[in-house]
């Protein structure tokens, strides 16, 4: 006959990588002794942010890059043997990064709920200041030409604009944030009275020119005309003699904008992707870096037509997100969405 089922006895058991194996007893903890690691090398960039690229203007073999919750300074000629490490500024990722003209100063702003902005000192990556005014997130911020200011705009859920004093920490003036939801921000480099400053805002069909008195903390913003058209600005740049403000958008283009009565002058087609970066560059012309991966050197006294179109300089892997001049050298450093840094030499 056939002999009845034999009885067995199953621990319980768990899946772990997708195969099942018995937990067996349960085992002692064991004690772990607490360690530390320190960070002596990194890689890589955090490509999407606009502007996560700088060099540094006091040693032309130095730039900043953003890559990740951190800030990294590193040589351009060799990248992976001298790091600098900004540590203990942010708690999420860096969404923007702004280098004061001297390159004594690095400012740099993080997404969430914890959103400060940090000022460190940009040779020893030591932290100088936490502003923590902001509540969503920092969308844009830049200093001022004489690096006493910076200017700090949040996200459209944050809807606040502060300028600080950089060597205090002090609020400055603050208000309203224009465009709602900034995507860049520059300071204009006259200023007047040592007291009266200049910069712009642009945004989604918006750009917005901002006065400010420093000594009396009043400040305010006048929207430019735009006309019929319709843009989504995600970059600016003055031009030299900052009567101009050119303005780089979505759909590939240049616009134009007289900085008194803030009135639109021109629109030039300069890429087939988004124009996200727009930098000064010598002799009066302007870098537009393409979300086509496109540099191409624009010039607003022969601006592009139809006709005769722009051509690039070269073309890269993945949109241009940055570009900062390498100062005395005919170089750009350039970085992409694609996590990319180049070295890009162009023509003074």
């Amino acid at each position: 006959h056939t002999p009845p089922p034999m009885s067995v006895s199953r621990e319980p058991s768990e899946e772990v990588g997708g195969r099942m194996f018995s937990a067996g007893p349960a085992a002692a903890p064991v004690p772990v002794e607490s360690a530390s690691m320190t960070l002596v090398q990194a890689s890589g960039l955090s490509g999407g942010v606009a502007g996560g690229v700088a060099t540094d203007p006091s040693n032309p073999d130095r730039f900043f890059y953003i890559a990740g919750s951190n800030l990294v300074a590193s040589s351009i000629s060799s990248p992976m043997e001298q790091q600098t490490f900004f540590r203990g500024g942010h708690d999420s990722d860096v969404t923007c990064m702004a280098v004061g003209p001297s390159g004594r100063l690095v400012a740099s702003g993080q997404a969430g709920s914890n959103a400060d902005v940090c000022v460190w000192d940009g040779a020893s990556g030591r932290l100088i200041h936490r502003l923590s005014e902001h509540d969503h997130g920092i969308a844009a911020i830049a200093f001022s030409p004489d690096e006493r200011l910076l200017v700090s705009i949040g996200v459209a859920r944050d809807d606040k604009i502060f300028v600080w004093d950089t060597q205090t920490g002090n609020i400055v003036a603050s208000g309203k944030a224009a465009p709602e939801d900034t995507k860049a921000a520059v300071f204009s480099t006259a200023v007047e009275g040592g007291a009266h400053y200049t910069f712009a805002t642009v945004g989604p069909e918006a750009v917005v020119i901002w006065e400010l008195d420093a000594r009396r903390g009043v400040l305010g913003g006048q929207k430019c005309g735009t006309g019929y058209q319709r843009r989504y600005f995600v970059s600016a740049a003055f031009s030299e003699d900052c009567s101009l403000l050119y303005a780089g958008s979505t759909s590939g283009d240049v616009t134009s904008f007289a900085v008194a009565g803030c009135v639109l002058r021109d629109v030039a087609q300069c890429c087939n992707g988004p124009a996200a970066v727009c930098a000064p560059h010598p002799g009066g012309t302007f870098l537009v870096g393409g979300g086509d991966g496109t540099l191409t050197v624009f010039d607003p006294r022969k601006p592009p037509t139809t006709l005769h179109a722009a051509r690039p300089l070269c073309r890269l892997s993945g949109g241009v997100t940055s570009v900062a001049h390498v100062p005395g050298h005919d170089r750009v450093v350039v970085g992409t969405s694609e996590g990319r840094k180049y070295t890009v030499h162009v023509n003074g």
